[in-house]
């Protein structure tokens, strides 16, 4: 068999993918030098181009991989239009978002950002594999803390965070301006974190008992808000069967009057023994 040129096993070898590969991988599948491969790929990518290929190769999340050209994106949205993943909504974006650039971050401080509760996005998020539970944070009640994942650098097309777009864009896309600039004020992620790594069903778990821990804290919220609510109305209904204080002229109003009125009893009685 002749010998094939390396940078046609790669885009062989990445035409058979359907996720990026990196240069490790490459070089361990044809047993070649790192050096060999990287060369391979700068050859395979200045051939793309001078032949005017349909096709280029891109670096993504840390690999390599072969992406038609946006030119061509009409007609392949035809082709798998009952096929394609359907679009994230805006709350997922909002919340991927956040979590992109100040990840690792809790669900907690998501909703800081937000305004509004977020559970819902998350498991749409989990699921599609775009963030992930990276460990918990070593604070009060260790809430979980989540990032992003390679399956999202992959959905932007991008090879590293560094590559996310600036913030100015970000804003608008969501038109959201206010939201973007209260990021820095309201959120601290804290410097000194444990990172753990968790399996799918020490996942499933942790998640699971920090809804029930949340569901359980919100109870006891609700509880004190109800006590300190009758303690109110307590103190209210003492206060109007307490008497006024008296001022102290009407203390001494007061005691005139009692006083003139046990001095008018003692005439009366005496006036009743002179007629006896």
């Amino acid at each position: 068999m002749a010998k094939i040129d390396n940078d046609r096993i790669i885009e062989a070898l990445l035409f058979a993918s359907d996720k990026p590969l990196p240069v490790q991988l490459l070089a361990q599948v044809m047993e070649l030098p790192h050096k060999e491969v990287v060369a391979a790929v700068e050859q395979l990518t200045t051939r793309l181009k001078e032949t005017d290929s349909p096709v280029t190769l891109k670096e993504i999340a840390g690999g390599y991989e072969l992406l038609t050209l946006p030119d061509y994106a009409p007609y392949i949205k035809k082709l798998y239009k009952n096929k394609l993943m359907s679009r994230l909504t805006r709350a997922a974006l909002e919340v991927l978002a956040i979590v992109a650039y100040k990840q690792p971050i809790t669900k907690q401080e998501v909703e800081i950002i937000r305004g509004v509760n977020s559970d819902g996005v998350y498991h749409t998020l989990l699921e599609r594999k775009l963030i992930k539970i990276a460990g918990r944070k070593d604070a009060p009640g260790r809430p979980l803390l989540y990032t992003t994942t390679k399956e999202f650098m992959q959905y932007l097309g991008i090879n590293t965070l560094d590559d996310l777009p600036k913030l100015d864009e970000i804003k608008t896309i969501l038109e959201k301006d206010e939201y973007i600039e209260k990021w820095e004020d309201k959120i601290e992620v804290a410097k000194n974190q444990t990172m753990i790594n968790f399996d799918d069903e020490e996942r499933q778990k942790l998640m699971h008992r920090q809804s029930t821990e949340e569901m359980l804290a919100e109870g006891d919220e609700n509880n004190s808000s109800d006590e300190i609510q009758g303690e109110d109305k307590k103190e209210v209904l003492d206060e109007e069967l307490i008497p006024e204080t008296l001022d102290d002229d009407e203390e001494d109003e007061t005691k005139i009057r009692i006083k003139d009125e046990d001095e008018d009893e003692d005439e009366d009685e005496d006036e009743d023994e002179d007629d006896k």
